[in-house]
């Protein structure tokens, strides 16, 4: 799972990229390995990181801004009820 959040990040090797900081004792930080889905806990890491480079003023590239909707609908997706009809 760790390779996997790191892989998460490779938007962020750009060479003007924002570091990004994981406290292990925030609840949600520490939660991320038990998520088990190694692409959804990579999903949650790139919303954290481009949520923090907003945060901090910068600028998102075309590719940080991408994922930062794709991610951001795909988390969101996820942790709604279902509206699908119940028969």
């Amino acid at each position: 799972l760790q390779r996997a959040l790191l892989a998460g990040l490779r938007v962020s090797r750009r060479a003007d990229a924002v570091p990004l900081v994981l406290n292990v004792d925030n609840p949600l930080v520490s939660a991320l390995p038990g998520l088990g889905d190694p692409a959804r806990a990579a999903r949650v890491v790139r919303v954290l990181y481009t949520q923090s480079a907003v945060l901090a003023r910068h600028t998102l590239s075309p590719e940080e801004s991408r994922f930062l909707s794709d991610d951001l609908l795909a988390v969101l997706t996820a942790a709604a009820p279902s509206t699908e009809p119940v028969h």
